[in-house]
Formats: C-alpha cells, structure tokens, sequence
C-alpha cells in the first residue's frame, strides 16, 4: 500500500493566513470546526511550516473554504494560489528573486515540488525568455483545486521575478483525463 500525499505545512499555513487577512480569524475558526477531532489537533495545535501533513486534510480545508468562500471569490483557488506564492517566496527565497530572471525561477520548480510535496514531478521542458512549459506529473491524488491554485502560483511567482503582462494557460489536465497536467506561460 502506498504511503498517502503528503504536503509541507507551508501550503497549510498559506491558507490560514490568507483567511485570516481577507476574512477574519473567526472563518478559519468556522473551517476548522469542521475537521475530524484529530485533525483539528493538527492545526488547533499550531501549523509548522517544516512539518509534513497529509494532503487529504488540506484537500479537506479547502474544500471547506470553497463552500464558504466561494460566492463571495468565485477564483478564490487561484486566488490563493498567489497569496502562497506572496508568503513563501518573498521570505526565504528573496534573493532568488532579486537576482533572478522569470526563466531562472521559474526553472527551479522542480526541485522546489519535491521540497514541499511527497508525490509527483513537476518538469520543465520549456522555459526560455518570455516563454515557460511546467508539468505535474505522477500526482497521486489528482485534485480539481490544486489544479485551479497552481496556476495563480505561477502567475505570481513569474510577476515576482518581474514578469509583466503575465498569460497563463493550464492547456492539459488530469482532472480532464489525460496523463499529466501542463501550464504554460507567456510574459514580457
């Protein structure tokens, strides 16, 4: 039996604040209040950012927040998918950015997915001036949001490494039955 997904808090923590910010503390509250008791201790008893936790409970919490949030953010996956790009890689991975091009950040995704995801490759056949291709492959549990989040984390981290005029498309999908997912983006 294969051991289950498993993401690093960041993409926990990323959620929390970006619902603490926007909506308020007592919404986490309200989405964490519907958790299973022990994955409420998870998070009730502080969220690590180095720390691993199944992907299912995040899956679980963002589920939630769609519910909730939703109507009010109608792309709130992809919404939430720049503010992780906005909380994770202006602090640690500030240099990176001040002396890197889009194209060199952007090829580093690779060893970044594996730095934070237990399962799936994350390969870049493309990326050259103004152009990137970046694929998921060998996810094993294949999630309609994470596939709307990804893309508002590579907007992001292209507008970050100074990108503008940002146009990003998720041409392949899993989710829509074909063998990997594929994003590509074009900037100037």
């Amino acid at each position: 039996m294969a051991e289950p997904v498993r993401i690093k808090g960041t993409a926990l923590s990323s959620a929390h604040r970006y619902v603490a910010e926007r909506f308020g503390q007592d919404t986490w509250r309200t989405v964490v209040a519907t958790l299973a008791a022990d994955e409420r201790q998870q998070i009730e008893g502080g969220i690590l950012v180095s720390a691993w936790y199944p992907f299912a409970l995040f899956m679980r919490i963002v589920r939630v927040l769609e519910a909730q949030l939703g109507p009010q953010v109608p792309r709130l996956h992809r919404e939430m998918g720049r503010a992780a790009a906005d909380y994770g890689l202006t602090t640690f991975y500030k240099i990176f950015f001040k002396v890197g091009s889009p194209q060199f950040i952007v090829s580093r995704a690779a060893k970044v997915w594996r730095t934070y995801n237990s399962s799936g490759e994350m390969p870049v056949p493309v990326c050259e001036h103004g152009h990137a291709v970046v694929e998921l492959v060998g996810f094993e549990d294949p999630a309609r949001e994470l596939c709307e989040r990804l893309p508002g984390f590579f907007e992001r981290t292209v507008e970050l490494s100074g990108g503008r005029d940002v146009k990003l498309v998720h041409s392949k999908c899993v989710n829509r039955g074909e063998s990997n997912c594929r994003f590509e983006a074009w900037w100037s």
